[in-house]
């Protein structure tokens, strides 16, 4: 899929897989001719093919694949005959493979797998005996297994993981015994495991799942409180937690010994763009709600960073002194350019305008 600048908040994404070579772009195939176009989603490599989702117009939403150096772009395998295609979706590639949720008609919404080829794109396993299908969600990949959430008709939506084949395809843990099922999510891979979020009507808890299977309890919320943004920053697992108060806090979790604890609180606002390096945290902070607006009168919204600790948690720098506006907007970190030994982050940012770029010490 091809970028290009906006002069404000690029990249624009075009609806045609393109194919780069230096500073040179063309399109690979007009999947379907017209102004429609085949929208192109969730790009993933399985070896040296590069897979996607498209829509032809004539076979529905089906995986195709841009092969021989992207020399060849065709449809991989119609999974499902007719205009409704199987609607491939959560493309993951966890080794040679890139894992997919796919309905074929048959089998309902179940896990796939492919490896680049027709003869390789092969269901895993069907979890749910019958049409209505598993339907997987969260697909994660933690140290080269496939972590995902899946109901089979019987446990209620559960825990699962496959190494890719149906005999190594099964269930890691019933959160809640018996046909009833919690709300899993926020799955994250961290570590040599996993954190995820269940949640019901009583309590929202966030766990951590270790390669044996064996969940631990990190930290639980009773009654009402939203945990989300879960991001690993090395031995830390970062997470935002709503309670529920109108304020946003942000919060810590080690899993030795398996510990939670509040870092800051920020009355009235949301902690945004969370971003990892090393084991500091970068974010936006001071603006009153997640769609920018204005909340600190004094710097407005800028870059923060934490080590984990109150003491280290703090603003990086008024990148834009300029009281009550939420800038930047969005960053991204890149590495080429970061000569300073002085420099731990380096950063592209936009504040609505041109894009800037702004170093992180």
């Amino acid at each position: 899929m091809s970028t290009e600048s906006s002069g404000r908040n690029a990249p624009v994404l075009f609806p045609q897989p393109w194919a780069v070579c230096s500073d040179t772009a063309q399109r690979l195939r007009d999947i379907r001719p017209g102004l429609t176009g085949s929208q192109p989603q969730e790009l993933a490599r399985a070896g040296e093919v590069l897979v996607f989702s498209a829509d032809d117009g004539v076979s529905g939403r089906e995986l195709w694949a841009s092969i021989d150096g992207a020399r060849q772009t065709l449809r991989l395998k119609d999974l499902r005959p007719g205009p409704a295609g199987s609607q491939p979706r959560n493309l993951t590639r966890v080794g040679p493979w890139v894992f997919f949720v796919a309905d074929d008609g048959v089998h309902g919404a179940e896990l796939w797998r492919t490896d680049g080829t027709a003869d390789g794109t092969v269901l895993v396993r069907d979890v749910r005996r019958g049409t209505v299908g598993a339907a997987p969600e969260f697909l994660t990949e933690v140290d080269g297994a496939l972590y995902f959430t899946a109901d089979d008709g019987l446990s209620g939506r559960e825990l699962w993981r496959t190494d890719g084949t149906e005999k190594g395809t099964e269930r890691v843990h019933d959160f809640l015994p018996g046909a009833g099922s919690l709300a899993l999510s926020q799955l994250t891979a961290w570590g040599k495991g996993l954190a995820l979020v269940s949640a019901n009507a009583a309590e929202t808890v966030l766990w951590w799942v270790d390669r044996q299977g064996r969940p631990t309890r990190l930290f639980s919320q009773q009654g009402a409180g939203v945990i989300f943004g879960l991001t690993p920053a090395g031995r830390h697992l970062f997470f935002l937690l709503d309670p529920g108060t109108e304020q946003g806090e942000l919060w810590v979790a080690r899993t030795a010994p398996p510990s939670a604890e509040r870092v800051r609180t920020f009355p009235g606002d949301y902690p945004a763009y969370l971003a990892a390096l090393d084991d500091t945290l970068y974010f936006l902070a001071g603006a009153s709600d997640w769609y920018g607006n204005p909340g600190d009168a004094v710097h407005g919204g800028e870059l923060w960073r934490s080590d984990g600790s109150a003491e280290g948690t703090g603003l990086v720098g008024d990148l834009w002194p300029a009281p009550r506006v939420r800038c930047p907007r969005s960053w991204s970190r890149w590495a080429a350019s970061c000569t300073s030994p002085r420099t731990t982050a380096c950063m592209a940012a936009s504040c609505g305008g041109p894009t800037a770029r702004r170093r992180a010490r």
